[in-house]
């Protein structure tokens, strides 16, 4: 019985931590809104945003086409041009808009985008180079 009475601590420790942990976490929150409401949200913070409204909205979305992933695979397509992140993210955005599919079509979608954003390079003078055009023939 001494022992018990003697060392609080354990549920003190707890009850501490998940106080310290619910502060943070709403601190974050109220950062990530602040930098909403001021224009200065980052890509990170708005996907954390968007993640944090997807149950209370209803959106359970079974595909999410990520820009980093379309942009890498274009990197794979075509040389590196300085346009080219803003015509992957702009591509990505209507794809986006636009597509109905079932959920395991993420690369018909980046395949998607990918074309979108050829299409906006050659209708604003851009032009992207394919690596197969610059690498010689195996």
């Amino acid at each position: 019985m001494s022992s018990i009475v003697s060392s609080p601590a354990p549920w003190l420790t707890d009850t501490v931590r998940w106080w310290c942990y619910r502060l943070t976490k709403t601190f974050e929150r109220f950062q990530r809104a602040v930098q909403y409401a001021t224009g200065h949200l980052s890509t990170d913070n708005a996907q954390h945003i968007m993640l944090d409204c997807c149950y209370d909205a209803g959106w359970h979305p079974l595909l999410i086409l990520d820009v980093q992933e379309t942009l890498y695979e274009a990197r794979e397509i075509f040389t590196d041009h300085p346009a080219l992140p803003h015509l992957i993210a702009a591509a990505c955005s209507r794809v986006a808009s636009k597509w109905e599919g079932n959920g395991d079509d993420s690369h018909e979608a980046r395949r998607w985008a990918i074309e979108i954003a050829e299409d906006y390079a050659a209708h604003t003078n851009i032009k992207l180079v394919r690596w197969t055009d610059v690498l010689p023939p195996e």
